[in-house]
């Protein structure tokens, strides 16, 4: 996993924050030393220390555990991202110990938590209004401190920082650092803010500031990002406080056409993703009850499949499985795991579905067993 798909996670799950009630003190007081240890995590002196690191670690496993309790009301994709971060937690700390993570692999690695960690912090109005409290990341790399205000949150200090070092290159390459940038600052304006027009400024500008310094690829993007943006605000789509008639129209338009087929679209596509993945985790935080929640889950995991593993940290096949798991009597289930299937076979070896490992295989039969029981359940007996 690139660290470009780690550290973008942060904005998978994003709501409003105007309205964000006032989360429990002792809630702020854990997000303000969570923040301090990832603080201290970004440093480079930590990173190449192992048994710091390890200090660092430990410290902040003991503290997101005990943010467990509050993931209980949250809603699924709530809970799979904590879940997620925890166990991004353990992979670094078995790489730490091992003695098999170099300091760059150390660097990736902490930043998946950081990504994890934001992504389950963002995720709705309520923790929106947890505060870090003051705190600075503790390097001097500028796009280090673009990332840290990135996943704290501070996004119109992590904008400045992104435009900053952008205006620094001296040509915008197509290399991971500057689409680390650029991406973060689309995910903001078009998951986070979902404003089309200030996203569709500020590309321009960004276009009009390099000018002819950039590469081919580059320049291509962000014209097609423009174009995403001036798609949305043509259609008028909802950027806040969508219905579920909403989110089904606009998943009937622009998701439903990529389930079951191999996923083809544009480059201007990405941003509608980005919107809608930000309109689909907003209502299921809001409605964390809500009988269509199967759909929705289903509707998640193609928009992750629809941005191809690349823009994100992606949790399709967790939302797939959640799905099935939980809600195995339901339509939306076999399409979970139709799709769940079909990713499998085409991940390991194409149509023919020839090398999957063992123990996915297995998985596969357990998910379909739960079907199955689930079908079972519900039939009626034959009259005699």
């Amino acid at each position: 996993m690139s660290l470009r798909s780690l550290i973008v996670l942060v904005a998978c799950l994003v709501a409003f924050p105007a309205r964000a009630a006032e989360p429990p003190l002792q809630l702020n007081q854990t997000m303000v030393e969570i923040g301090g240890v990832m603080s201290n995590l970004l440093n480079e002196k930590v990173l190449s220390d192992p048994d710091n690191a390890l200090r660092q670690l430990d410290a902040l496993e003991e503290r997101f555990r005990t943010m467990e309790p509050h993931t209980a009301d949250r809603g699924p994709a709530f809970r799979i991202t904590w879940q997620t971060m925890v166990e991004q937690i353990g992979r670094t700390r078995d790489a730490v110990e091992a003695g098999t993570a170099t300091t760059g692999n150390m660097r990736n690695l902490v930043h998946g938590i950081a990504s994890a960690c934001a992504g389950c912090h963002t995720q709705d109005d309520r923790t929106q209004a947890i505060s870090f409290g003051k705190l600075s990341p503790s390097t001097d790399d500028p796009l280090q401190k673009a990332r840290f205000h990135y996943i704290t949150r501070d996004y119109a200090a992590a904008l400045s920082l992104y435009d900053a070092y952008l205006d620094a290159q001296p040509r915008l390459a197509y290399n991971g650092p500057i689409l680390d940038a650029l991406e973060g600052e689309l995910t903001i304006y078009a998951q986070v803010y979902r404003d089309p027009e200030r996203g569709a400024k500020a590309l321009r500008k960004r276009l009009e500031r390099s000018g002819g310094s950039m590469s081919k690829q580059v320049r291509k993007d962000l014209q097609a990002w423009v174009k995403g943006f001036e798609e949305i605000r043509k259609a008028k789509l909802k950027a806040f406080e969508p219905s579920i008639g909403d989110l089904e129209a606009y998943a009937t338009r622009y998701i439903q056409p990529h389930a079951g087929v191999p996923i083809v679209t544009e480059e201007k596509d990405t941003v509608i993703y980005l919107w809608m993945r930000g309109l689909l985790h907003e209502y299921v935080q809001s409605h964390p009850a809500d009988p269509r929640m199967p759909d929705l889950l289903y509707w998640l995991a193609i928009a992750d499949r629809v941005l191809d593993y690349n823009f994100y940290y992606s949790l399709a096949d967790l939302y797939l499985k959640e799905c099935i798991v939980r809600y195995p009597d339901t339509d939306a289930a076999e399409r979970c795991y139709d799709e769940f299937e079909r990713y499998v076979e085409f991940a390991y070896s194409g149509s023919s579905g020839e090398h999957v490992p063992a123990e996915v295989r297995d998985d596969l039969a357990r998910l379909r067993e739960i079907l199955d029981a689930a079908h079972a359940a519900t039939e009626v007996p034959a009259a005699p």
